[in-house]
């Protein structure tokens, strides 16, 4: 209804990425699956805009190539190697509360508290890190449709800065087509 907002997400990313291995760089196809469920309740148009809690989960399978023997040969040795390849997969599961209010005249701030649970599957065994994720985004109306974003967030393997304008295209108004242009920047956690 007009004040509570239920949502459920699931999704599929595939890509082909260089592995950089001691036998050399190998390509391959990697997938990803993912899930969510929110709930949001609006709380109105005063200070205290809405309540969020949502959980989440997203895996990607370890991946077994084939193994390659290479050799290094000089003047004064020679050695035989086996690389045996493998890409280690990974599991993120996590829950997170948001709270959005509106500090000043035009603006919206989300700041967000939660824990996530992240795993490897390395080829030595499971490797697991627990870690509280939080954020903070700031959101400016600043006039003629346009509109001001900065964010920071900690997760379990990254944290994330954002910066972005955008602008509605229809009338300036309501804000259900917009244009904008984001700047997002990625800082991996643990190597």
């Amino acid at each position: 209804d007009e004040r509570q907002r239920f949502i459920i997400s699931a999704g599929q990313l595939k890509q082909f990425l260089d592995f950089a291995f001691i036998s050399g760089t190998e390509k391959a196809n990697m997938t990803q699956h993912s899930g969510g469920i929110s709930y949001q309740l609006q709380l109105g148009d005063e200070f205290l805009r809405y309540l969020e809690a949502s959980g989440y989960l997203s895996k990607t399978a370890s991946r077994d190539l084939a193994d390659k023997t290479f050799a290094i040969d000089s003047a004064t040795r020679y050695e035989l190697w086996n690389d045996p390849r493998r890409i280690a997969g990974g599991q993120v599961s996590g829950l997170q509360g948001k709270l959005g209010f509106s500090p000043i005249d035009g603006s919206t701030v989300k700041v967000s508290l939660g824990y996530e649970h992240l795993s490897y599957d390395l080829l030595a065994g499971k490797d697991s890190i627990n870690r509280p994720t939080g954020g903070l985004e700031w959101q400016q109306k600043m006039g003629n449709g346009y509109q001001l974003k900065l964010g920071a967030e900690s997760f379990a393997a990254q944290k994330r800065y954002s910066a972005g304008i955008e602008r509605n295209i229809a009338d300036g108004t309501t804000g259900r087509h917009n244009l904008g242009l984001n700047l997002i920047g990625l800082q991996g956690r643990d190597g």
